[in-house]
C-alpha cells in the first residue's frame, strides 16, 4: 500500500541533531507515511545515520547526492516521493507526536493545502492566525497570517502539499538557490490552490544552528536573483489581492529593505568587485525599485531605510560610495 504522507528531510552535516529530528518522526501517532532523507553530500556522518535508520524502519528511504543545496534536495526528494501529500521537515527541528495527525486529512479531505496554527521557537510560541478559525479559511487569509508574524511563516515546514498540484504545475524549488527558496516555492504554490486547512497544531519545534543548510552567508548575485523571481511574484499578487494592505506591504518592503538595501551594503564593502560592477548592480536595483515602488501605493518602511531608497535612486555613485564609507 502507498503511503498518504512523504516527508522529505533535506540532510547536509547535522550529525548532532539528525536522531533527535528522525525518532521525532518515526514516532507519530499518524502512520501513514513514509520518510525520505536526502543526504547532500555530508561530510560528518548524517550519511552513516541515515542508512542506519533505513535499515531498520521500513517507512524510512534514505538517498545520498553529490552536494547541490536545499533545493535540489528537495527536488529530488518529491521525485522520489509516493504519497499524495508532501510534508518537508528541517533535519535540524523536531515535531510533536501527533503533528501529522492533526492537518486532520481524514477528517477534512482533498484540501489544496494544510497549515499549523502556529510553531516554537527557543520555547516560544508563534501563532500565525491568532485572530482566524481553525478550520477552512481563504488562500488571502492564509497568505495574510503566514506574513503577518515573521519571515519564518512563509518556510516550507508547516505546510503539506498536494503533490497532483506539484506535478501538474511543474512546482519546484529552483536549483541553485540558496536565499527566498522557500518563499517562491510558497506563492508559486499559492496562485493554484482554493482551498486551505488550518490545524490547532503548534507542535512544530524549530531550530536554526550553524553550518545547516539554512543558515548560509548568500552573495549579492544570489540575492539579486531570488528577488527577480520575487518581483514576479509580486506583480501577480498585487493584482490579485490589490486592496490588502499587509500583502502588498509585504512584497515591496521585502523586495526593497530585505533584497535592494542588503545587496548595495554588500556590494559597497567589497574590494573585489570593480566599480564597473558595481555600477552596473545599482543599475539593476534601481529597475527593480521602479518596478516595486511605482504601481504601490502601500509601501511603508522605518525612515533609515526609505533614506537610504532615496539616496540609491537618485545620488551618484561617488556619493553612495561616500555614503557607505560613512558607516
Amino acid at each position: 500500500m502507498k503511503p498518504k504522507i512523504s516527508v522529505i528531510i533535506p540532510v547536509y552535516n547535522v550529525e548532532n541533531y539528525l536522531n533527535y529530528c528522525i525518532d521525532s518522526i518515526l514516532l507519530q501517532t499518524f502512520t501513514n507515511f513514509e520518510l525520505l532523507l536526502i543526504d547532500d553530500g555530508s561530510l560528518d556522518r548524517s550519511s552513516i545515520i541515515c542508512d542506519e535508520y533505513a535499515e531498520k524502519d521500513v517507512r524510512v528511504r534514505a538517498f545520498h547526492k553529490t552536494n547541490g543545496g536545499v533545493s535540489s534536495a528537495r527536488n529530488l526528494g518529491i521525485e522520489l516521493s509516493l504519497g499524495e501529500w508532501i510534508v518537508f521537515i528541517d533535519s535540524d527541528d523536531v515535531i510533536g507526536a501527533d503533528y501529522l495527525r492533526n492537518f486532520n486529512i481524514d477528517e477534512y479531505p482533498n484540501k489544496d493545502l494544510y497549515l499549523i496554527k502556529g510553531f516554537e521557537k527557543g520555547g516560544d510560541k508563534k501563532i500565525f492566525f491568532s485572530n482566524a478559525p481553525t478550520d477552512l479559511i481563504t488562500v488571502e487569509d492564509a497568505i495574510t497570517g503566514l506574513i503577518g508574524v515573521n519571515g519564518l511563516c512563509l518556510a516550507v515546514w508547516g505546510k503539506m502539499f498536494k503533490k497532483t498540484i506539484l506535478n501538474k504545475y511543474k512546482i519546484r524549488f529552483v536549483d541553485k538557490l540558496s536565499f527566498c527558496e522557500d518563499l517562491i516555492f510558497c506563492f508559486n504554490y499559492f496562485k493554484h490552490i482554493n482551498t486551505v486547512y488550518v490545524s490547532d497544531d503548534c507542535s512544530y519545534y524549530y531550530r536554526q544552528i550553524e553550518n545547516s543548510l539554512s543558515n548560509k552567508i548568500i552573495d549579492y548575485r544570489t540575492v539579486y536573483k531570488a528577488l527577480k523571481l520575487h518581483s514576479i511574484d509580486y506583480i501577480y499578487f498585487q493584482e490579485r489581492y490589490s486592496d490588502n494592505f499587509i500583502i502588498n506591504n509585504y512584497f515591496a518592503s521585502f523586495i526593497l529593505a530585505s533584497g535592494v538595501l542588503r545587496i548595495i551594503e554588500q556590494i559597497m564593502n567589497e574590494v573585489s568587485i570593480s566599480v564597473k560592477e558595481k555600477k552596473k548592480i545599482i543599475a539593476d536595483c534601481r529597475k527593480l525599485i521602479k518596478q516595486v515602488v511605482s504601481p504601490s501605493k502601500y509601501i511603508k518602511l522605518p525612515i533609515k531605510q526609505e533614506i537610504k531608497l532615496f539616496a540609491i535612486m537618485h545620488l551618484p555613485y561617488s556619493g553612495l560610495e561616500l555614503l557607505y564609507k560613512m558607516k
